[in-house]
């Protein structure tokens, strides 16, 4: 294999791994979020605190799901994998935002909920790390 097709594989390996942890960054978030809502705490919860209180859980959940994409990209693209979840926690922040801004229009970028994907974005890199660490690179 020549050098410019090995870098044409790794770069196209690498864009499938950003998207892939981008995604399933997204989802993980929605599928927390959703989780959350359905229990019967959250709703004795979000009755009894103001704005402050649900805003607390959904940045944790945020971050927690950054950290668990974080930790499988981590495994998988090895020395790579910091930089790599940089640009998924770019792009979540893009995408969620710009859906953010679409659906309810600048106006919607004002509320304190759209921290959430920065949430999801600082925590990708840190579980990445970690990940580096848990699954090192095998031997040469």
């Amino acid at each position: 294999m020549s050098t410019q097709t090995a870098r044409a594989a790794r770069v196209a390996l690498d864009l499938v791994l950003i998207a892939a942890a981008t995604l399933g960054a997204m989802k993980l978030f929605e599928l927390g979020l959703q989780q959350l809502a359905a229990t019967a705490f959250w709703k004795t919860w979000a009755a009894e605190h103001t704005a402050s209180g649900k805003f607390v859980p959904t940045l944790a959940i945020g971050v927690a799901c950054g950290l668990l994409v974080g930790l499988v990209l981590g495994g998988f693209a090895g020395s790579r994998a910091r930089l790599l979840a940089c640009w998924a926690g770019a792009a979540v922040v893009v995408l969620d935002l710009g859906a953010m801004i679409v659906a309810d229009g600048p106006a919607g970028v004002l509320t304190a909920f759209a921290l959430a994907p920065l949430c999801v974005a600082l925590g990708l890199p840190v579980g990445a790390a970690l990940g580096t660490k848990l699954m090192p690179a095998p031997a040469k």
